[in-house]
C-alpha cells in the first residue's frame, strides 16, 4: 500500500513537471481516480465513457460506468418532472427525490445512480429500509441497506464511525443526491 501510494506520487509529479502526455492502463479504479485527468472506460472492447474522474463518478453516462465506476446502486426510478437547473424530480422506492440530470431529460422510466454520499439516514427519511450489514471502516462506517419497497435491492451509505448500526436494524432513508444515468432504462 505504501509502495503505490509513493508511485502515484511519482507518476503524479513527473506529469506536473513535464507536461507529458502518459498513458496508464491499470484495473485499480482508486489508482486511476488519484493519477488520471481523463479516464477511458472500456465495456467489452468499446469506449463506453471518456471523462475527467470526477464527472465519471458524479455523472455516468451509462448502466455499466454508473454500476463500474466507485460504490454505489444503479436503481430504477420515475422523472416525474418538473426538469429543471439539471435536477429532476424522481420516484425511487415509493418516494420523491430531486436528484441531478443532464438538461432536456425526458419524463418517465429512468436509472438512477446513487452514491454512498448521496444517502443519509433521517429519522422522518421517506424510505423505509433494514440494514443488511455494518463495516465499521475507520472514520465511518459503510451500511448495506434494503429499501422495504424493493426487496434484493441493496443501497450503500456512511454514516459517523461513532454511530451503532446492527443488522437487522430499521432504518429511515432520505436521498440528497443522485444521477439520472443518460442511457436511460
Amino acid at each position: 500500500m505504501h509502495l503505490r501510494a509513493a508511485m502515484e506520487e511519482e507518476f503524479a509529479d513527473f506529469h506536473a513537471k513535464t507536461g507529458a502526455t502518459m498513458v496508464y492502463v491499470t484495473h485499480d479504479q482508486a489508482e486511476a481516480m488519484a493519477l488520471a485527468t481523463r479516464i477511458a472506460v472500456l465495456d467489452r472492447g468499446r469506449l463506453a465513457q471518456v471523462a475527467a474522474p470526477r464527472t465519471l463518478y458524479r455523472e455516468p453516462a451509462t448502466r455499466m460506468v454508473a454500476g463500474f465506476v466507485g460504490q454505489g446502486a444503479v436503481v430504477d426510478g420515475v422523472v416525474t418532472g418538473p426538469v429543471a437547473d439539471g435536477r429532476a424530480r424522481v420516484r425511487l422506492f415509493g418516494a420523491e427525490a430531486l436528484v441531478r440530470c443532464r438538461p432536456g431529460q425526458p419524463e418517465g422510466p429512468a436509472l438512477v445512480c446513487l452514491r454512498p454520499e448521496d444517502l443519509e439516514p433521517a429519522v422522518d427519511g421517506p424510505i423505509a429500509a433494514t440494514v443488511v450489514r455494518a463495516a465499521y471502516k475507520g472514520g465511518f462506517v459503510l451500511v448495506e441497506a434494503e429499501p422495504q419497497a424493493a426487496p434484493g435491492v441493496r443501497l450503500l451509505l456512511r454514516v459517523s464511525g461513532d454511530a451503532q448500526v446492527a443488522p437487522g436494524e430499521a432504518l429511515r432513508l432520505a436521498v440528497r443526491d443522485g444521477w439520472v444515468v443518460p442511457e436511460g432504462v
